[in-house]
């Protein structure tokens, strides 16, 4: 599949239509769902599964522990699946800043 860049939007020649809305709506609900969480956990977030590094090599690039890596990759993680899926699986929430389902 051909892809040509256009306007800081990637077009896929001859992909299907439904196919790019779809793409598109999950852009921008990641995108959406990325602007709720706090900026502390989010840099987890995003070192760990955009970046793919490590572990270690987020914990030294943030200069905080491992486990508080771990930590704040899993409270981002939850707050990630919430806002791509709200009520998903009878819903969770944050309440007194324990996750609960």
């Amino acid at each position: 599949m051909l892809r040509r860049r256009l306007h800081t939007r990637t077009l896929l020649i001859g992909a299907n239509p439904l196919e790019e809305l779809q793409r598109g709506r999950l852009k921008e609900a990641v995108a959406a769902g990325h602007s709720r969480i706090g900026t502390e956990i989010s840099r987890s977030l995003c070192l760990r599964d955009v970046e793919e590094m490590s572990i270690v090599e987020t914990a030294k690039a943030l200069g905080i522990t491992e486990a508080s890596v771990r930590r704040d990759l899993l409270r981002a993680r939850l707050q990630m699946r919430d806002a791509l899926a709200p009520g998903y699986d009878g819903g969770w929430s944050s309440e007194e800043g324990s996750w609960k389902k």
